[in-house]
C-alpha cells in the first residue's frame, strides 16, 4: 500500500513540475519592432466578421512582463497600451494558465492559455493561442460557452514586420 501511494504521490508531483512555462526571453524576437497588422472580430450585433487595420509595438518592462502600445489608425480612440504579465514562475500569461508549448520547425513558438469568465454576459471558458516568430506575430481568443462543446474565433490579431 505504501508503494502504491509513493508512486501515485511521485505522479502528481511528476504532472505538476510538467506544466508549460513561458520565460521572458520567448518574447526577444518580438521586441522592439513595429509590427503593422489587422484585428479581425466578431461583432456581437450581427455576427459578421470585421476587420480593423491596426499596429503594435513591444517593449520589455520587467523580467516578467512586456509593456505595449495598440494603435488602430482609423480608430484612434480604440488605441491602448498596457502589459503582457507572466506569472506565477511563467506558468500563467494574462491570468490565463499556459497549457501548451511548443517550436515549429521554422523556429517559431505557439502557446495557449486558458482562462474563465463571461463573453456576451454568459459564462465562458477563453483559449488564446499566440505564436511569435521572427516575421510574424499572431494572437486569437477563442470562447467556449459554458454547456457547450464548440468553440468559436471572437477574435484575431495577425501583425508582419513592418
Amino acid at each position: 500500500m505504501k508503494t502504491i501511494l509513493t508512486i501515485i504521490t511521485l505522479t502528481i508531483l511528476g504532472a505538476i513540475n510538467a506544466q508549460e512555462k513561458l520565460d521572458i526571453n520567448d518574447f526577444k524576437d518580438v521586441l522592439g519592432v513595429e509590427w503593422k497588422g489587422k484585428l479581425t472580430y466578431k461583432n456581437y450585433s450581427d455576427g459578421r466578421m470585421v476587420n480593423i487595420d491596426c499596429t503594435l509595438r513591444l517593449e520589455k518592462d520587467t523580467d516578467a512582463s512586456v509593456k505595449y502600445i495598440q494603435k488602430y489608425p482609423y480608430e484612434p480612440k480604440a488605441n491602448s497600451s498596457g502589459k503582457w504579465k507572466l506569472q506565477k514562475d511563467g506558468t500563467f500569461f494574462n491570468k490565463g494558465v499556459v497549457i501548451s508549448k511548443k517550436y515549429a520547425e521554422d523556429g517559431s513558438l505557439e502557446f495557449t492559455t486558458r482562462s474563465t469568465g463571461k463573453d456576451n454576459g454568459k459564462p465562458s471558458t477563453f483559449y488564446m493561442t499566440y505564436r511569435i516568430g521572427k516575421d510574424s506575430l499572431s494572437y486569437k481568443k477563442e470562447v467556449k460557452y459554458d454547456g457547450t462543446e464548440d468553440r468559436f474565433v471572437r477574435n484575431k490579431y495577425e501583425y508582419a514586420r513592418n
